[in-house]
């Protein structure tokens, strides 16, 4: 469905979306732009999400405890982040 389309039927794309629990993908010059979703299909979707997150951080830290990743110490990630920033800082001479 068209954006355009859409806007001039809001109503009725919140009903579909809300009642019948359809997914509305919304388009821009007949390309996917956006897709409109019930509250209880995003809440799903930020469920699947957060726990996708949680496996993959337990895999770190147990790649982590087991040596098979190294970690930066805290004070060398800040000194990275500075010499980062007084490069970028640095005035560019033209030649």
């Amino acid at each position: 469905m068209s954006i355009a389309h859409a806007r001039a039927h809001l109503g009725d794309v919140i009903g579909r979306v809300r009642h019948a629990r359809e997914r509305v993908v919304l388009t821009s010059h007949g390309k996917p732009a956006a897709v409109v979703v019930s509250v209880e299909d995003l809440e799903a979707l930020e469920h699947l999400e957060d726990a996708a997150d949680v496996r993959y951080a337990r895999k770190v830290l147990a790649d982590f405890d087991a040596g098979r990743v190294k970690g930066i110490p805290h004070d060398e990630v800040w000194r990275r982040i500075e010499a980062k920033h007084r490069r970028k800082a640095k005035p560019k001479t033209k030649k």
